[in-house]
């Protein structure tokens, strides 16, 4: 009997489920348009001068980052120990003078704005 009731309980959940992903004729009832939205963080950044020779000037125009982290590395990954002055608040200038010519990769991390971008740049 205890089969019976659980397999008779299992059918009629089945066709409970089963049903609710059927169109029902006459009810042409629409889930509300939904839309997607996206957190995206308008910064630009302009890195310049692209190639630099003694200096390289990262400037974050319209940002929303107030927690930057700025790292550097080779193009085989390794993290680099670089000066760096903060002209203003959303511009740097980093001294690439003591580099090898070559290109590299900076990193501008915020984590409480969940930023997180490489740019190239080359230095002469």
């Amino acid at each position: 009997m205890k089969f019976y009731s659980t397999f008779l309980i299992f059918i009629c959940l089945s066709f409970q489920l089963f049903a609710q992903g059927l169109p029902v004729e006459g009810n042409k009832s629409e889930l509300p348009n939904l839309k997607k939205e996206s957190l995206q963080i308008s910064t630009d950044v302009e890195l310049y001068p692209n190639p630099a020779v003694d200096h390289l000037i990262v400037h974050l125009k319209n940002s929303h980052l107030k927690h930057v982290e700025v790292e550097m590395y080779n193009i085989i990954g390794n993290k680099l120990k670089f000066e760096w002055d903060e002209i203003n608040p959303n511009k740097f200038k980093i001294s690439v003078k003591d580099l090898h010519s070559g290109y590299y990769l900076i990193i501008i991390k915020d984590e409480v704005a969940r930023y997180n971008k490489a740019f190239k740049f080359r230095k002469q």
